[in-house]
């Protein structure tokens, strides 16, 4: 059964975070001037208070960003894999040729050619799952599904979830998936209702 909840706070969400188990999946709803924040929360939480490591799948904003933005906040971020569905629309991160089909690889990040391209995301993260020795303590956190939502519609990006929160309980993982609250129509929210464990409305 789908539990649905309203989380106030840092403590409060920090809280929820500490004791959610593995091999489910956590849908987080936030309003647009929160969004920041509560993803940096969520993700300091999961890495530097549980020693968590995993797959950090940015959709909206360059991954050279995500890292900064990261490190200011205190987080360890070489416990963490990117896959970037960003960066390689606008401009060539360092090391990377740009002109170049498909995926781009550096140590900590692997670049897409753009997040409307899904069936490429699904390939990252099969080469990403398949790079995890143990599955203990490792998670796979999708930072906006409303850009996907952008770029793709709506069935294909359920789909992709579907694709998603199977991995994450074949794994054994935690998976985490946000989405600003406006974006979630009610034929969308009945869709991800049935594919996720958790959904979380998140006032923080």
């Amino acid at each position: 059964m789908v539990s649905e909840e309203i989380i106030k706070g840092k403590e409060e969400l920090r809280g929820f975070l500490k004791k959610f188990p593995p091999n489910k999946v956590v849908l987080f709803i936030v309003e647009a001037k929160d969004y920041q924040k509560a993803g940096m929360e969520i993700v300091k939480t999961i890495i530097m208070l549980n020693k968590f490591s995993g797959i950090y799948i940015t959709t909206g904003r360059p991954h050279a960003v995500i890292a900064e933005l990261m490190e200011k906040a205190g987080i360890d971020t070489t416990r963490v894999f990117f896959i970037d569905c960003v960066t390689r629309m606008y401009l060539a991160p360092k090391g990377i040729v740009l002109g170049k089909p498909g995926m781009e690889m550096t140590e900590s990040c692997l670049y897409l050619t753009s997040p409307s391209n899904l069936t490429e995301l699904g390939v990252a993260l099969s080469q990403a799952l398949a790079e995890i020795k143990s599955p203990q303590n490792k998670f796979i956190f999708v930072d906006s599904l409303s850009m996907l939502l952008l770029y793709n519609d709506e069935s294909t990006v359920i789909k992709f979830i579907h694709f998603l929160t199977t991995r994450v309980k074949l794994f054994g993982l935690i998976g985490i998936i946000m989405v600003m609250e406006k974006i979630v129509r009610e034929d969308l929210f009945t869709a991800l209702h049935e594919l996720c464990d958790a959904i979380v409305e998140v006032k923080i």
